[in-house]
């Protein structure tokens, strides 16, 4: 242990002395924390946008979907396919 901190203390005099070396690591550090932050939070609003288009494509889907269907071939697969999943062909 006392081996690291003794590496550790000739490390950070040796980089660390000066101001200007400081400054610019705590710049850099807080830089990449600023890039991750954003980078996520554009990932997630990116996804939302995505979600919402899809959702209105199947809303569009949904609606327009019961005008095509024949009200006695409905009834008729839902008489003799009570299961789910019983359908099994086209």
């Amino acid at each position: 242990m006392t081996i690291l901190k003794k590496l550790n203390e000739v490390f950070v005099k040796e980089n660390f002395q000066n101001h200007s070396t400081r400054v610019l690591v705590l710049l850099f550090i807080s830089f990449l924390f600023l890039i991750g932050y954003f980078l996520t939070h554009s990932y997630y609003v990116q996804l939302d946008i995505h979600e919402t288009k899809i959702l209105t494509r199947l809303e569009a889907v949904a609606k327009t979907a019961p005008s095509q269907l024949d009200g006695d071939q409905l009834e008729y697969l839902q008489t003799f396919y009570r299961k789910k999943d019983a359908i099994t062909t086209n």
